[in-house]
């Protein structure tokens, strides 16, 4: 996997997957009903989700004929190359894992 974008959302994919397990073994009420009220879990879900949404705002441009652009949709004004600096830091928490490039650190 040699695109960061893509790289990035299974890592998030990842993290959210393991959301109730995380939950559960951190939280002193389990309850199997999922309405739990130490709102671990959707706190979880909702940074995963604007970092989605971060990285889906930071997408790479393309043409009108669908040819991608080596620069950001957000940052390509200033010539920014692609990955952007945007994705470069949602990435660090993950140079450890086998899966990212040091072509990625910012």
């Amino acid at each position: 996997m040699t695109d960061l974008a893509d790289f990035l959302r299974a890592r998030f994919a990842e993290r959210r997957a393991i959301a109730d397990t995380i939950h559960d073994l951190g939280c002193g009420e389990i309850r199997y009903d999922g309405n739990c009220t130490c709102g671990q879990p959707a706190l979880l879900l909702v940074d995963l989700d604007a970092k989605l949404a971060l990285l889906d705002e930071h997408g790479q441009a393309s043409l009108p004929n669908g040819i991608d652009l080596d620069e950001c949709r957000v940052c390509g004004g200033s010539n920014e190359v692609w990955p952007c600096p945007t994705l470069r830091i949602l990435a660090r928490p993950f140079t450890g894992h086998t899966g990212y490039l040091e072509e990625w650190a910012a």
